[in-house]
């Protein structure tokens, strides 16, 4: 019954201070809100298992190569590189760590027989993988274990997702036939739902046996992911003993060895960091929401002296005053969390539209009741604390105090500190977020402004899906028919040119090999230097705008049977011909001998931060490959040119789909999307930070004006000017920011290393985004300040004298 009383009164109360009620409530909100939003995302992505049973036992395994640790182009990855098939299987069948291992790998397929030609990822799965991840299929079977062995059966298995969709969720769909590349499969088995190996929310739709393409049967076609449930009992240390044994005797004299990790924090390994940096920001954000509410809630209770005064001597005890403060803050809160929660289901939808598609396992992001739960229990702890901030206040006062003359008289020395204290504690918070959201501005204002090397104005980037029929029957056929599409692109009205290349920039794409060097030693007795090679037809380097720094480019004479050739980039020709002409200089490239004929810029590859790697231009009819793309300089938008290519590929071949039309310039936005990502969040939670500190001051200030007002009636009485009251209301305040600025710098500097690792030509302690970024927060909280004391310059002293 007390508490119902207690609950009532509360609300009657803050009913009454409406603008209080409301400031606390929202602040609490958007620190609760952004919280939770990015705690729940953080579940989502890093805590919560994987949809498979006893998910903490599946380990990734890796092949490592410790020589590649002294390439340039290599390093990067010589401990995460896959399985050959023939690899895999000889692992198999010794290995004793793992209850079974199973290995997968992804490519596309043009798939035939609906309404139009369509290219499709596919899945080709060892026959372990279900048995490995303790899954079993909605409908029909999995692959046997011959059918993974070359030849191998063409059978095939449907996501859940591609049978409700394609076939209306029909049990009759086993023993139907798929063509794949112009090649039948038998359905013979639908997945469950949901199985997304990639964790990106995009199940592929058709799984096939491995071992059916031919590439699947060299030893040095390493293109297959590996994992395996950990055997009970067996440490992960022991497994990866075993594993790195295994393949370096599998792989002489080659120094090869293995690197196992749980398959969750791989499939999380690039999110992981950023994630825990938004989450650690999210966190200052709520602390510096819950500060921001405590200084209102103490502000408040030194204003209601009076009020506490007169039950005081109703004879309320200290206990029943203190009490009826903490369940008002209780109000406060729990109206907070009820508000923080839309905001975060809000935010949290508009979280995942917005985030970057690499992203891992976005899907599994909801808000549920564990994470409403944290946030009940983060706002009931916040309400507990700031409760007692003005209550301590109260309860620090004798009765006698508290019952004196005069409103605030009693704990005006004791406040005015604690709330200088607090607004020096918001300042220092918000100038911690507002220093790392300006570094990380200033690092995506520099990759921004980053040339790609080449123009990407009104260029486009056009995929067809080429993967069967009678064109990829041969790469010669395949060179030929992307000729075609090129010449009936370039005709379309407002394209101006289109040319055919392979490893185009920003696509995702690309291969690399060994190229060695005529009359040149490398160090370390290494075979050659690992180049980025681009196959291309004549036109293409013209098109894609790249600037021809000497010789000449692919022509048409570079055709099959005549002298092999090659183009340079500027990289290469600065790295082993540094004091001469790259012209006519010879690479070796497998068993061939090419000579150099041209030179050209450099362009940056999968991302604007890219160092410039050795890159090497061939041309497509003397050096073949499947894996071709049409660039297209144009003045109309993908929008308006894909219809269009349509039209013209259709005469050529209607089982090719178009599979892409995009604009250059979105490729190269797409590339720095996390960056965006982390700077926009980060931005936010700095400029909110920053108007919450300014709220805090403005109360602050407010609330000393209003105590004071006697006492500035009588200053101005005296002679003090307007200029005078006003700064010594802005004198008061600056100490406080300037100490909270201080502090804030410091530890700013402090955790700059957290930073340091997503910045882009940007150092993490630099002195003019410091001094900046603290002038700014000390500029708008002393603003705040000068307002309520601007008003208090223009009291009337005799008003103020004449009113007592």
């Amino acid at each position: 019954m007390q508490a119902g009383f207690d609950i009532r009164f509360a609300f009657r109360t803050l009913r009454r201070r409406r603008a209080y009620a409301a400031l606390a409530v929202g602040t609490l909100a958007l620190g609760i809100g952004a919280a939770t939003t990015i705690y729940g995302v953080v579940d989502g992505v890093l805590l919560r298992p994987l949809p498979f049973a006893e998910s903490h036992r599946l380990i990734a395994v890796y092949r490592t190569y410790p020589h590649w640790r002294e390439q340039e182009a290599l390093q990067a990855r010589w401990d995460r590189n896959w399985f050959s098939y023939p690899g895999f299987r000889e692992w198999q069948e010794r290995q004793t760590a793992f209850d079974a291992v199973a290995v997968w790998a992804g490519s596309d397929r043009t798939l035939t027989g609906f309404d139009a030609a369509e290219q499709v990822s596919v899945v080709r799965a060892s026959s372990s993988l279900l048995q490995v991840l303790g899954s079993r299929t909605a409908v029909g079977r999995f692959f046997l274990p011959g059918e993974d062995r070359p030849p191998t059966g063409r059978v095939a298995v449907i996501s859940h997702e591609m049978w409700q969709t394609r076939f209306g969720a029909s049990p009759g769909v086993i023993g139907r036939t798929l063509r794949l590349d112009d090649t039948p499969y038998e359905i013979v088995g639908v997945l469950p739902a949901g199985l997304d190996l990639g964790a990106r929310g995009r199940p592929a739709p058709i799984w096939i046996p491995a071992g059916g393409d031919p590439s699947d049967a060299r030893a040095g076609s390493t293109n297959f992911f590996a994992i395996g449930r950990l055997r009970a009992g067996v440490t992960i240390e022991r497994a990866t003993d075993e594993t790195a044994r295994l393949v370096a005797e599998s792989a002489p004299p080659n120094p090869v060895g293995a690197r196992l990790a749980p398959w969750q924090s791989e499939i999380t390994r690039t999110a992981r960091r950023p994630l825990l940096l938004l989450l650690g920001a999210s966190a200052v954000l709520l602390l510096l929401a819950c500060v921001n509410v405590a200084t209102l809630m103490l502000g408040e209770a030194s204003g209601r002296v009076d009020e506490f005064a007169t039950r005081a001597a109703l004879g309320a005890g200290r206990a029943r005053v203190t009490r009826q403060v903490i369940t008002e803050s209780l109000v406060i809160a729990a109206l907070a969390v009820a508000a923080g929660a839309l905001l975060a289901w809000l935010a949290t939808s508009a979280l995942i539209a917005s985030a970057p598609a690499n992203v891992p396992r976005l899907t599994d992001v909801r808000l549920d009741t564990r994470v409403l739960g944290v946030a009940c229990g983060v706002a009931a702890l916040t309400a507990i604390l700031f409760g007692l901030v003005p209550a301590s206040s109260l309860m620090s006062a004798s009765p006698a105090r508290l019952l004196g003359s005069g409103p605030g008289r009693t704990t005006r020395r004791h406040d005015s500190w604690t709330l200088r204290m607090l607004v020096a504690s918001q300042v220092s918070l918000s100038c911690l977020l507002l220093v790392g959201a300006a570094l990380l501005a200033r690092s995506l204002q520099k990759l921004g402004a980053v040339d790609p090397g080449f123009p990407t104005e009104r260029l486009v980037v056009i995929g067809l899906g080429t993967t069967g029929g009678r064109i990829a029957a041969s790469e010669e056929a395949l060179t030929r028919f992307y000729a075609d599409a090129a010449e009936r692109i370039a005709a379309i009205p407002g394209v101006e040119r289109a040319a055919v290349g392979s490893a185009i920039p920003f696509t995702g794409g690309g291969s690399s090999s060994t190229f060695t060097v005529e009359g040149y030693t490398f160090p370390g007795g290494a075979d050659g230097v690992e180049a980025r090679r681009s196959h291309v037809l004549p036109g293409f380097l013209e098109t894609f705008g790249l600037r021809l720094l000497a010789g000449r480019g692919i022509t048409p004479q570079d055709r099959a049977g005549s002298p092999l050739v090659a183009v340079v980039n500027e990289t290469m020709a600065r790295r082993f011909w540094p004091a001469e002409s790259a012209i006519g200089k010879r690479i070796g490239y497998g068993d061939d001998r090419l000579t150099v004929v041209g030179v050209v810029s450099d362009v940056k590859h999968s991302s604007l931060g890219d160092s410039t790697r050795v890159t090497v231009y061939l041309p497509a009819e003397q050096q073949p490959t499947r894996y071709l793309m049409i660039l297209a300089r144009a003045r109309l938008d993908a929008g308006a040119l894909t219809p269009l290519v349509r039209r013209e590929i259709a005469p050529l071949d209607p089982a090719v789909p178009v599979t892409q039309v995009e604009e250059m310039s979105a490729l190269v936005a797409r590339s720095f999307a996390s960056e965006r990502f982390r700077a926009t969040l980060l931005g936010a939670f700095a400029v909110i930070a920053a108007l919450l500190s300014a709220v805090g001051m403005y109360g602050v200030t407010a609330r000393a004006v209003a105590r004071q007002r006697r006492e500035i009636g009588i200053r101005m009485a005296l002679g003090s000017t307007a200029a005078g009251v006003i700064a010594l209301f802005v004198q008061r305040a600056g100490l406080a920011v300037s100490l909270g600025a201080a502090v804030g710098l410091v530890a700013a500097a402090g955790l700059s290393g957290f930073l340091a690792p997503y910045l882009f030509a940007t150092t993490p302690t630099d002195p003019m985004l410091y001094a900046g970024s603290a002038a700014l927060l000390v500029a708008t909280a002393l603003l705040a300040a000068w307002l309520p004391a601007r008003r208090a310059s223009r009291t009337n002293p005799a008003s103020v004298l004449r009113d007592g």
